[in-house]
C-alpha cells in the first residue's frame, strides 16, 4: 500500500477547504489583532477634551520665553526620539528622552509664576520622557517609544487646547 503522493498534482476539494479555513482563520486573526491595536493606540480620543475657552496664563516676555524655549526644546526631543528609533538606536533614544525628562524641566524659579494645574501637567509630560527613557530596551524598542511619544504627543495637546500664554498686568 504505498501511496505516493504527486506534488504537483491539483488539490482535492478537501485539500481547498481547509486551506481556505486556515487562511480565514489567519486573516480574522489578523483583523482582531490589528483591532486590539487601534483601539489600543487611540485610546486617547476618549478622553475628553477641555470644554470652553482656553484659561489665560498671564505671563511677563521674559517667563513666555522660558515656556516657549521648554516646550520647543521637547518637540525637539520627540524628533530626536523618532530619529533614533527609526535607526533602533536605544541608547540614543534613552539619551535624548532622560535630557528632557525632569532633568531639561524648567528651574523652580520659572514654574512659580505659572497656575498650580498647569505646573503640575507640564511636571507629568517631563516626567513621562523620563519614563520612556526607562521603558525603552532591544527589540521592542519602536513599539515602546510609539506608545510613549503618543501619551506625550497627547499631553501637549490637551494642555494646549486648555491654556494659552496672555501678557502679565
Amino acid at each position: 500500500m504505498d501511496e505516493s503522493v504527486d506534488p504537483s498534482a491539483t488539490p482535492g476539494s478537501w485539500e481547498r477547504r481547509s486551506r481556505s479555513v486556515g487562511f480565514g482563520i489567519f486573516v480574522l486573526a489578523l483583523g482582531v489583532l490589528a483591532g486590539a491595536g487601534a483601539r489600543s493606540a487611540n485610546s486617547h480620543e476618549d478622553a475628553a477634551w477641555p470644554q470652553g475657552k482656553q484659561e489665560v496664563v498671564p505671563l511677563t516676555a521674559a517667563q513666555r520665553d522660558v515656556q516657549v524655549q521648554d516646550m520647543q526644546a521637547m518637540l525637539r526631543a520627540m524628533q530626536g526620539v523618532m530619529n533614533a528609533a527609526n535607526d533602533m538606536d536605544v541608547p540614543k533614544i534613552t539619551d535624548v528622552a532622560r535630557a528632557a525628562g525632569m532633568a531639561g524641566a524648567p528651574s523652580s524659579e520659572a514654574l512659580t509664576p505659572l497656575p498650580k494645574d498647569y505646573r503640575a501637567k507640564l511636571m507629568e509630560t517631563h516626567a513621562a520622557f523620563d519614563a520612556m527613557a526607562d521603558a525603552v530596551r532591544g527589540f521592542t524598542a519602536r513599539d515602546s517609544v510609539l506608545s510613549h511619544l503618543s501619551d506625550i504627543s497627547h499631553r501637549c495637546v490637551m494642555c494646549h487646547a486648555a491654556y494659552k500664554f496672555g501678557a502679565a498686568q
